[in-house]
């Protein structure tokens, strides 16, 4: 029967799979063992894609919560700080008072991002 046509990817996944010369006359013949077969590869490919996935969901859960806990934080510590400071510097109060203004409506488009993120499937907050 013809041979299946030899590119580039190919060649690099047989390299990987040690199907080239240096294996093929060794004791046991590898080229066909069912991790070898393109089906099986590429299940166990998938297999992995999967797994890598659901683990970074769980990481992605837990950073949730942390750009949450810093955005609420940093917000308090301006009110505290512009509190603190309004009636000795009215000035400084100002200027931050207009950094807060700008960095809540920046929160504010983060917090957008984040609640669509916690409506997706597998979010656990």
């Amino acid at each position: 029967p013809p041979r299946p046509t030899v590119t580039w990817t190919t060649v690099i996944e047989q390299v990987q799979l040690g199907e080239l010369a240096l294996l093929q006359h060794s004791r046991q013949d590898i080229r066909v063992l069912p991790w070898t077969q393109p089906l099986n590869r590429e299940a166990a490919r998938l297999y992995f894609k999967i797994k890598r996935a659901r683990e970074e969901i769980i990481r992605r859960n837990v950073e949730i919560q942390r750009q949450v806990t810093f955005m609420l934080d940093n917000f308090n510590d301006y009110r505290h700080t512009i509190a603190a400071t309004s009636a000795e510097d009215p000035d400084l109060a100002a200027e931050l008072q207009e950094r807060l203004d700008y960095q809540v409506q920046i929160d504010r488009e983060i917090a957008i991002k984040l609640y669509e993120a916690s409506r997706l499937p597998g979010f656990s907050g």
